[in-house]
């Protein structure tokens, strides 16, 4: 039986220690279990790094910028430290249901040579953690969906580039969009991933989440 591909999961984070454990405890939980973990500290001055070091776990692996970057910075740091064949990002307010890897990757290999990326919709909880449900796809041509969805191939940024470290917001959009002019996506119209909504997360007002 062929190996399990591997795959690299970047976690950038900023003064984050309360909801990164969350995350990363999502994904040691993954029915897919053939991946690497790179933690991105992009400068925090809360107790990150000690939360991150309560993981004994091998395959999580944890950088520290000496200052604030912004999350392209981050995302690029993980990326150039990724030698998988694939690549997954999760924000660190975030959470993987279990099966998310183990969903995408069946359709990747299916499909491997007609699409770049496999994505998913996604639950959204509100400030007191209750679910409010998920984002309607209504036009593939205009989706949008979330980094924390994202399984792409690492050669897509041989392609295209890294994340444009000039954006400070909606840099997730813009990489995107370069994305489609030239490769495929698959979507998994299923929640794979909860979205948590909060003051001082990347994306805290509604409608930033759902583009559509």
């Amino acid at each position: 039986m062929q190996e399990s591909p591997l795959i690299y999961i970047i976690i950038p984070t900023y003064n984050r220690a309360k909801t990164l454990p969350r995350a990363i405890q999502s994904v040691l939980n993954q029915t897919y279990q053939n991946f690497e973990i790179i933690i991105v500290d992009d400068g925090s001055s809360d107790n990150t790094e000690e939360v991150v070091r309560r993981f004994t776990n091998p395959k999580i692996r944890y950088f520290r910028q000496s200052k604030n970057g912004g999350k392209s910075v981050a995302r690029n740091t993980g990326v150039k430290n990724s030698k998988g064949e694939f690549i997954a990002f999760l924000d660190s307010d975030d959470e993987w249901l279990p099966k998310k890897l183990e969903k995408q990757m069946e359709i990747f290999l299916k499909i491997l040579t007609r699409v770049g990326m496999v994505g998913s919709n996604h639950y959204n909880f509100n400030n007191n953690y209750k679910k409010i449900g998920i984002t309607k796809v209504q036009n593939l041509k205009r989706l949008f969906f979330l980094p924390s969805s994202w399984l792409l191939q690492k050669k897509i940024f041989n392609k295209i580039g890294l994340f444009d470290v000039r954006i400070l917001e909606s840099e997730d959009t813009e990489f995107f969009n370069r994305f489609r002019r030239k490769f495929s996506f698959y979507f998994i119209n299923e929640p794979l991933f909860n979205r948590y909504l909060s003051q001082d997360g990347a994306y805290a007002d509604m409608e930033k989440v759902i583009r559509m």
